[in-house]
């Protein structure tokens, strides 16, 4: 862009807008409209620009305090790694019928697993002194519309009705999850928490078993902190760069 001279503003909000699925070749169903949404431009510096923009279109985007809050709070692949890891076996079971993730995936010791890899994400967002919410306080505030309330992450997910009908058709689908949760999730959260000495060994493990699972070095493809760059950086420098895109 900037050798063509383009003026673009690059954005990104923590999550998609929509919980959607594909149900065609050119078709695609959406079960529900998150009502809250954090946005953050690169540099951040840029937000409020870009926001101005897009909030006619997306009235539900949030202007976040610094890019590292956007990371922080996406909360996909800490429910997404324990529901596709701990259900493997009913999932090939099913193979080419469909898989209801959520209703029939996101059992309450499942959940206790997204509990405990949470409070490493939450760890980690401590050190990295980023204010980040819980997997249970983001799904209230994004579905609590769609009655996605309680006290436990299990009983956020049982109340919220867009998440009973969502499925993987076929079932065999769900395994294509790892390929974006692990190396662009999992692995860059990690990456950061060992760099602020925080002890990871639940999400590692997360990753180490999907490796496994699916046949392939999520470690090798990931996003590490040197990869992007950040590697010789402290905490106090990597967020001046992602505020003014200068280093």
């Amino acid at each position: 862009l900037k050798e063509h001279k383009k003026n673009v503003i690059l954005a990104e909000t923590s999550l998609h807008v929509y919980l959607c699925r594909k149900t065609g070749p050119a078709e695609a169903t959406v079960d529900a409209v998150k009502q809250k949404m954090l946005f953050c431009a690169m540099p951040s510096n840029k937000t409020e620009e870009a926001l101005a923009k897009l909030k006619p279109i997306y009235p539900q985007f949030m202007a976040a305090k610094q890019f590292l809050d956007i990371h922080f709070n996406n909360f996909n692949h800490m429910v997404h790694g324990p529901i596709a890891l701990l259900n493997t076996g009913q999932i090939e079971a099913l193979n080419e019928k469909p898989y209801y993730f959520y209703r029939d995936g996101a059992t309450p010791r499942v959940c206790k697993v997204a509990e405990a890899i949470d409070k490493e994400r939450l760890l980690v967002a401590e050190a990295a002194q980023v204010e980040a919410k819980s997997i249970l306080e983001v799904q209230t505030e994004m579905y609590g519309h769609m009655g996605a309330v309680g006290d436990t992450i299990y009983e956020a997910i049982k109340g919220n009705k867009a998440d009973h009908s969502f499925n993987f058709d076929p079932a065999s689908f769900v395994f294509g999850l790892a390929r974006e949760d692990v190396p662009y999730g999992f692995i860059p959260l990690i990456s950061l928490g060992e760099k602020l000495g925080v002890d990871c060994t639940m999400m590692k493990s997360i990753v180490n078993l999907q490796c496994a699972i699916c046949g392939t070095d999520f470690w090798s493809q990931g996003l590490t902190m040197e990869k992007l760059g950040l590697g010789g950086m402290n905490i106090n420098q990597i967020k001046e760069y992602l505020a003014t895109g200068k280093q």
